[in-house]
């Protein structure tokens, strides 16, 4: 199954937001279940944009979708191309902005959502 039918047809009533962990390449974000059994961490590889914006009082999560389109990996794309211009596929880079793009949006029950775009998603459940 792939990535996006994984975390698209998961069950994600009765989660909560735990955890999330930024780092250079990379977001971990961690999610469990309302009485802390089962754990599911999802890892955004290779991110070019994020957005939380809201953010409150709540963490129960709505729901979790994935999409290899969306509007922060076109705004994503555009801030880099705006940044380095030509200059994205020289030699040396880890990123190439023609490749494959994957955007992860968790809404919470508030409305808020976190949007990630990134090269690859990984999910590992407990």
């Amino acid at each position: 199954m792939n990535i996006i039918s994984q975390i698209n047809n998961w069950g994600w009533e009765d989660c909560s937001l735990v955890k999330i962990d930024i780092s250079y390449d990379n977001i971990s974000i961690e999610i469990s279940d309302d009485e802390n059994r089962h754990q599911v961490f999802i890892q955004c590889d290779e991110f070019i944009g994020f957005e939380f914006i809201g953010n409150w009082d709540e963490c129960f999560i709505e729901r979790v979708e994935v999409s290899e389109q969306g509007k922060l990996i076109e705004k994503s794309i555009e801030k880099v191309k705006k940044c380095y211009g030509n200059n994205t596929n020289i030699p040396g880079m880890k990123k190439d902005i023609k490749g494959r793009w994957y955007q992860l949006s968790i809404t919470l029950i508030d409305g808020v959502i976190l949007d990630i775009a990134c090269g690859n998603i990984k999910i590992q459940k407990n």
